[in-house]
């Protein structure tokens, strides 16, 4: 945009617009101050909230408790019993955040969703460093930043997992099936196998070292039996 000649600007609009922009200027250091203030005001909470515990020790129906959480009711100007929740949980991790205030979001729910996220161990340092976190993230993006190992996990967990399926024929025994997959059996990496109740009785035979510890992981697949048919009563009374 070209530069506006000032010779071309009344004096008094100038007067009136550089008041505009010193109105600005606190609003600019409030806001980027807020998020450190929501976690002072946060750590705060916890502390009170401690105390009042503490006091309703010695007295019944919690009334301490119960004024606290009036008392923050009327100044969100909501009764949902989850905000004090959250702000405790916010007030629980500060110590971690406000070092790194002036790179977050300051509004409750954003600071709650990294709150968590510190409760967890998540790496808040490297969300900032790479630029994933920051005063305009959405509560959203840290959702999904807090999931992203857990779907990594899952991912890596499924490349790393093989199903084999063994056929045998039937002249051959259990013992020599046990015998010719011990190795696998005793392997860390056996996850389950489903095999016939012959078999698995013999794998509990044959492996008594270690088949306490695999039992969980043998799944019986033997064929349920057909259910007999019911005898029909012979009516021998004459008429």
């Amino acid at each position: 945009m070209a530069a506006v000649p000032s010779t071309q600007v009344s004096q008094d609009f100038e007067r009136q617009v550089k008041r505009l922009l010193d109105e600005w200027k606190p609003i600019k250091e409030g806001y980027a101050d807020l998020a450190k203030r929501h976690l002072a005001f946060a750590k705060l909470i916890v502390e009170l909230w401690e105390t009042a515990r503490a006091l309703d020790r010695k007295v019944k129906d919690d009334p301490h408790k119960v004024y606290m959480r009036q008392q923050l009711q009327e100044l969100v100007q909501s009764d949902d019993q989850s905000i004090l929740s959250r702000w405790r949980t916010i007030g629980a991790h500060a110590d971690i955040l406000l070092p790194v205030a002036k790179h977050l979001p300051s509004d409750r729910d954003h600071l709650y969703q990294l709150a968590t996220a510190v409760k967890k161990e998540k790496p808040i340092q490297d969300w900032i460093d790479e630029g994933k976190v920051h005063p305009s993230v959405s509560v959203n993006e840290i959702k999904f930043l807090k999931s992203e190992d857990v779907r990594k996990k899952s991912v890596a967990k499924a490349t790393r997992t093989q199903s084999v399926t063994f056929i045998f024929s039937s002249e051959f025994e259990a013992a020599k099936i046990v015998e010719t997959l011990r190795s696998a059996f005793e392997s860390e990496n056996f996850e389950s196998v489903i095999a016939e109740k012959s078999v698995i009785a013999e794998c509990e035979t044959s492996l008594r070292g270690i088949y306490a510890r695999l039992k969980p992981k043998f799944i019986d697949a033997t064929p349920p039996k057909a259910p007999s048919k019911p005898r029909k009563r012979r009516n021998d009374a004459r008429k």
